[in-house]
């Protein structure tokens, strides 16, 4: 059975209209990669997030883990912890 978030912050149609296509969604894990051919942007993801942060404390709020890839994954631009689409829009700004 596959478990069910809260909210989908990688939604087809929020990562399309940032530029991206979703290249694989297992419900809980995804990658999708950026539509413009030069300087791919790969984009990875896991929905189930952190529960507690590095000094233990437990996170209420939710968040899923993300990370940004340039140059067709051969550069680490994040990888870390977001908490909504806002976030992923800053990330991606700071991206490219």
């Amino acid at each position: 059975m596959e478990k069910q978030y809260e909210k989908d912050l990688f939604s087809k149609d929020f990562l399309k209209r940032l530029g991206f296509e979703i290249t694989k969604d297992d419900g809980q894990y995804g990658k999708a990669e950026s539509i413009r051919p030069k300087g791919k942007i790969l984009l990875s993801w896991n929905r189930d997030g952190a529960h507690c942060d590095y000094f233990g404390t437990p996170i209420t709020e939710y968040n899923a883990f993300f990370g940004v890839e340039e140059d067709g994954g051969t550069r680490t631009a994040f990888n870390g912890i977001v908490y909504s689409e806002q976030d992923i829009e800053r990330i991606l700004k700071l991206t490219y």
